[in-house]
């Protein structure tokens, strides 16, 4: 119980084993199969077919904890450039279109929300803070809101933070009542669990099992 959540090891991949499922062709092309599996069950939670000329994923697969695939993604043509193509956008532009919000420091997130952005005390085995962002509350309604990022190179999880004291927000009206760190399905691949932290609303989704989700909850508080 003490393993579950302490602090990020730099070992690649330090959650999951590794194994070789066999070659195949995508897209015509050569690929090697590649199985991400959680230690303790065996259990396969994604599957790579990486190209073995270039090492560029070719096909992904997802699945749950219960083994049963929620989704995939695969390339049906490739062409391997001689060198990288110029994108015609500028820096700010193409982080613009690819960040999910306005990167910042947690310090300049605080003043742009209007509170302190909360980061959890702990957080699971094998994960690392990427990054924090401001995005604008999903119903439209203007408010800003702090978005921190963690992964373990697999899998991941987002909190989500705003202030739920403006009866203008849908959002934060429909999230209130759900803020009591339990852990609800969102789709076969996300859970997701809402904790009150002194007036601001923390919302956390990812692909982890509820025990994981609980004490992400419990991190808040």
């Amino acid at each position: 119980q003490q393993e579950l959540f302490a602090p990020p090891t730099r070992r690649p991949l330090p959650n999951y084993t590794a194994r070789y499922l066999g070659e195949d062709r995508i897209a015509g092309r050569a690929a090697e199969v590649i199985g991400v599996a959680d230690p303790e069950s065996g259990r396969l939670l994604r599957v790579f077919w990486i190209d073995k000329e270039s090492n560029i994923i070719l096909r992904q697969d997802q699945l749950n904890w219960q083994g049963q695939l929620v989704s995939s993604t695969e390339f049906l043509r490739v062409s391997l450039l001689a060198s990288p193509p110029d994108p015609g956008l500028s820096r700010q532009e193409a982080d613009l279109l690819l960040s999910p919000g306005q990167e910042m420091p947690l310090e300049a997130l605080s003043e742009a929300v209007g509170f302190e952005a909360v980061m959890p005390r702990e957080v699971p085995h094998g994960f690392v803070f990427t990054g924090s962002f401001l995005v604008e509350c999903p119903c439209g309604c203007g408010t800003a809101m702090a978005h921190l990022r963690f992964s373990d190179q697999v899998r991941g999880f987002s909190v989500f933070e705003l202030k739920h004291n403006d009866s203008a927000c849908d959002f934060a009206r429909q999230l209130a009542p759900r803020a009591d760190g339990k852990v609800f399905s969102l789709s076969p691949a996300l859970n997701a669990c809402v904790v009150d932290c002194n007036g601001v609303l923390v919302v956390v989704i990812g692909d982890l099992p509820e025990e994981h989700m609980e004490r992400l909850a419990q991190a808040f508080r």
